[in-house]
């Protein structure tokens, strides 16, 4: 899979970008779209024009985003959950998705590791 970071990050790309990417890539090429609570129908729209096929959803959403996310859209949904102990790694194994990304935890944002 192919990822289109749509977080705010030197990664980050607009819509826009994220369109002009999707049209250059073969159709068979599946695109992964990179959210940190981000508004869940500017989510629904990049799925419903095809630039993405997989929601990764990397902040502090809810059940309540992710699974209508999932129904709505028929796109996979990847939860990362960033690992700060114990207790959080045992609450990632009830979090709704299709996918589990466990990620490293920093206190002063979302992603883990090491910025340049």
């Amino acid at each position: 899979m192919r990822g289109l970071c749509l977080l705010p990050a030197m990664r980050q790309v607009d819509e826009a970008t994220a369109f002009h990417l999707r049209e250059r890539l073969d159709a068979d090429i599946r695109t992964v779209g990179v959210f940190v609570n981000a508004e869940p129908e500017r989510i629904r729209v990049l799925c419903r024009e095809g630039v993405i096929s997989v929601i990764q959803l990397h902040g502090d959403e809810t059940e309540e985003t992710a699974r209508p996310l999932r129904e709505e859209t028929g796109c996979p949904v990847i939860r990362a959950v960033r690992v700060q102990d114990r207790l959080k790694l045992e609450a990632a194994r009830n979090t709704f998705c299709d996918f589990l990304l466990l990620d490293a935890w920093r206190g002063d944002g979302y992603g883990g590791g090491e910025r340049p």
